[in-house]
């Protein structure tokens, strides 16, 4: 009987691979590597206009899209803003006619500056096809805050607002954390996300995200919050500190910090808060001297425990 598996495979001549023919060789597949590389263009000095990242825009999808008016290329074309669209040209015809101009004019005064306005942007402006950037935010390693602004405030530390400077002229000295006032409004998150996903694009360093990244260590809960609201360095203005909670864990979501700038103030709020003798100071003050009636009835009970050593050393001597 015939064996199947011995008639199904076809002889193959030595030294003959049986996918030989499709296989490049090396120099081939360097000639078609190269010509591919020939068609990529390297991103100017001058780009400054990204399409946001995936995970940046699935944290808040809202923030980074326009609600309105479409402005350059990025967003033309949805259904949402077609009406704005219609707009345009009527709003085109007004001011070539307060401008004295023609569209030739206009059409030839844009040609002057195109090349320079593609540059602006990471990828090929091109409405039928998209080619996304190859920029990546990496993580990397970060010192982190391990306590909050009220663990922080029981181990001693108290809080200051600054009312000049820049947001970033963050100290701790004596105990003591100074911040810059802060404003929080219905439009810090759109005007936040933004700034951070433009610094995580196009930025070596990455100052507002770790700028936001020290609020949210310090915010973990909406009693965080209100320690930095009464402390005057946060004003806000949203409807409860439960959102102005939410707000800064929100923002930090899915963001890479390279904590260049803060790290030594962690380090050192960190290090307060090993210290005992702080804890055992605030505790001292926080709970026993925090009001004047607490005050004087330890000065009271103080000079009663004196009164009667004395009276019992006395006794003692008159033996």
């Amino acid at each position: 009987m015939e064996n199947p598996a011995a008639t199904s495979h076809k002889h193959i001549p030595s030294g003959e691979h049986p996918l030989s023919q499709t296989q490049l060789p090396d120099e081939s597949l360097a000639v078609s590597i190269s010509k591919m590389l020939d068609g990529v263009s390297s991103l100017s000095s001058d780009c400054c206009i990204y399409r946001v990242n995936l995970n940046l825009r699935q944290v808040n999808e809202k923030a980074f899209t326009p609600k309105m008016v479409s402005i350059g290329p990025l967003h033309r074309g949805r259904t949402e803003l077609h009406t704005m669209e219609e707009h345009k040209l009527p709003y085109l015809k007004s001011f070539l006619s307060l401008a004295s101009l023609s569209i030739e004019d206009c059409v030839n005064c844009v040609k002057t500056w195109e090349a320079d306005a593609r540059n602006c942007y990471a990828e090929t402006i091109n409405l039928l096809f998209y080619q996304p950037t190859s920029l990546v935010a990496e993580p990397m390693e970060k010192e982190v805050l391990t306590v909050s602004a009220t663990h922080l405030h029981a181990a001693g530390v108290k809080f200051e607002s600054l009312a000049e400077g820049s947001p970033l002229d963050i100290e701790f000295a004596d105990g003591v954390l100074k911040i810059p006032h802060l404003e929080i409004h219905d439009d810090s998150e759109i005007i936040y996300q933004n700034l951070v996903a433009f610094e995580q694009l196009h930025y070596k360093y990455r100052y507002i995200s770790d700028y936001l990244g020290l609020f949210n260590e310090l915010i973990d809960s909406p009693r965080d919050a209100d320690l930095l609201i009464q402390s005057g360095v946060i004003c806000n203005m949203l409807s409860t500190n439960e959102d102005v909670c939410k707000l800064f864990n929100t923002l930090c979501t899915n963001t890479f910090v390279d904590d260049q700038y803060f790290r030594n103030i962690r380090e050192d709020l960190n290090a307060y808060c090993k210290t005992t003798w702080h804890k055992w100071k605030a505790i001292l003050k926080q709970d026993y001297l925090n009001t004047p009636w607490k005050v004087m009835g330890i000065i009271v009970a103080f000079l009663l425990l004196v009164l009667t050593l004395t009276q019992t050393v006395c006794s003692v001597l008159s033996l």
